[in-house]
């Protein structure tokens, strides 16, 4: 028995039914570029907002900094999901692999 009664033409699925996978890079490909980049502690889960942003270079970029992140991008953290780390992101950036990007728009 479902908990909730859908509404008709909805269906019970997953979310890797419905979200596309990010594109990923190796930071360490490219040592000398700087990007941004956010992990899950970036996150106010309070207000859905970056806290604070990363800038460094490839070569001092954590391995898990491999995630592109594109302007309106939804992002989801998949690590503790009680924390409620989700954010809707409006610029470029790289992310941590523990962010799963819930909506490319």
């Amino acid at each position: 028995m479902e908990k909730w009664v859908l509404p008709v033409g909805w269906e019970w699925t997953t979310i890797r039914k419905v979200v596309k996978d990010a594109s990923t890079r190796n930071p360490s490909q490219l040592p000398n570029q700087q990007f941004y980049y956010i992990d899950i502690s970036s996150i106010d889960n309070e207000k859905g907002t970056i806290k604070s942003v990363n800038q460094i270079l490839g070569k001092d970029a954590p391995s898990r900094a491999r995630k592109v992140v594109r302007k309106d991008d939804v992002l989801f953290a998949t690590t503790r999901p009680y924390l409620k780390k989700r954010l809707f992101h409006s610029g470029d950036l790289r992310v941590s692999t523990w962010l799963h990007i819930l909506l490319r728009i």
